[in-house]
This record gives C-alpha cells, structure tokens and sequence, in this order.
C-alpha cells in the first residue's frame, strides 16, 4: 500500500445499543487506536497538545472516540455548519480510493458539527439538518465557554451513519482513505495535527492526496 499510513478498524458487534460509558470503554479496549501528533508546519504552529482517536465500527455506524489533553481550550460555536475548527476541534475526513469526492466531519469539544461533501476545498456540499441529526455526539464539555487556560482534557465520542459514506460491510472489509485532525485556529497559541503527515507550506487539511488508508474489518 505504498507508503501512505494504514490502520486498520475493527468490526464490534452490539456497539450500537450501549450506553455511552459502555461504548468509550469498548472503544478503549478493542477498537483501533491512532495518535494525531503530526505538527506539520512546527515553524510557524509548533503546538502538539497530546491528541488520540479509538475507532471501531459496528457495520452501521463508524464510531470514534476522540481526546486531548491541552494548556487551552475553547469552545464558542454551539451552532451546526459553523467554524467550529476555532475552538478546540477534532476531525475525520473519509473517502473512497479513485474517486475524487470526499467528506470533512468536524466538531468541536461541544459536539457541534460542521459536516460537508466536497471535490475541492471550495463549493462545499453541506449537510442537511437530517443529516447533521443522524450524527451521535457525546461529549466532556456541556457548555460553551471563551478560552480556558490551565491543563485540561476533553473528550468526544461521536457516531457516523456509514450510509453517509455510501459504505457496506456486508459482503468484507473495506477500503477508504483518510485523515485525522486536532486542530484550535482561535486559541493564543493555534494548533494543527494531524494522523498522517501534510506536505503544504501553510496549515491545510483538505488534501486528500496525503490521506493513508482506513480498512475497515
């Protein structure tokens, strides 16, 4: 698979109907874990808040538990579609091999979405309300608030709909592309990490030419 990172997500059977405690804790102890520690361009945003991601998926739904544990955090947009990648943000961006579509999942520590289809990083397809609503999002932080300094970790589990994705476990494993992402633009110190490593001169995640690849089991 040439030189592209690889993960490879496991299949958990009955992660759908646990409790949220109960499906971190599966996360945790079965799921495919990956450390989002790449800081890019160190130059300019030489920030590495310590950032992970324990992923699994159930042949429904892609689940994802996210963390960070950072000197400052920050968490304002309580609005859906809005620039949640200001505050302290996690975010997974998924395609399919030879296509050129692909889907930016952002949400900040709130559980706030910003979720979209797009070719380019311009003319984003964004998500209905429906679609938004079909996107679980439990997180550690219950309420918006300006930055907060002081070293804190915060958490977020969040459940996709792997029929948004136009995915099908059915019939084996399956290969997708992707990337993973702890970024905060509005902090006094910004950051921009990421799972696989972004060959750009300034911070820019919309680059599918450096996902590696995701199998799902």
């Amino acid at each position: 698979m040439n030189n592209k990172k690889s993960l490879i997500i496991p299949r958990i059977t009955g992660l759908d109907s646990l409790s949220a405690e109960s499906k971190a804790n599966a996360l945790m102890q079965s799921g495919a874990k990956a450390t989002i520690n790449i800081a890019n361009w160190p130059d300019k945003y030489p920030s590495c808040p310590t950032s992970t991601v324990a992923i699994a998926h159930s042949g429904q739904f892609l689940h994802a538990l996210f963390s960070v544990t950072a000197t400052e955090t920050r968490a304002l947009i309580t609005d859906d579609l809005g620039p949640v990648a200001d505050d302290t943000c996690f975010e997974i961006f998924l395609k399919h091999p030879g296509t050129p579509r692909y889907w930016n999942y952002e949400f900040n520590i709130l559980g706030t979405a910003n979720v979209s289809s797009r070719i380019e990083r311009k003319n984003p397809v964004r998500f209905s309300r429906d679609g938004l609503q079909a996107i679980e999002r439990i997180s550690s932080c219950k309420t918006p608030r300006e930055i907060t300094r002081g070293i804190a970790t915060e958490w977020l589990l969040v459940s996709i709909p792997l029929e948004q994705l136009g995915v099908s476990c059915d019939k084996g494993s399956v290969l997708l592309e992707g990337n993973f992402y702890s970024c905060a633009s509005a902090l006094a110190t910004p950051y921009y990490l990421s799972w696989s490593p972004i060959e750009t001169p300034s911070p820019d995640f919309h680059r599918p030419e450096f996902f590696g690849y995701l199998i799902l089991e």
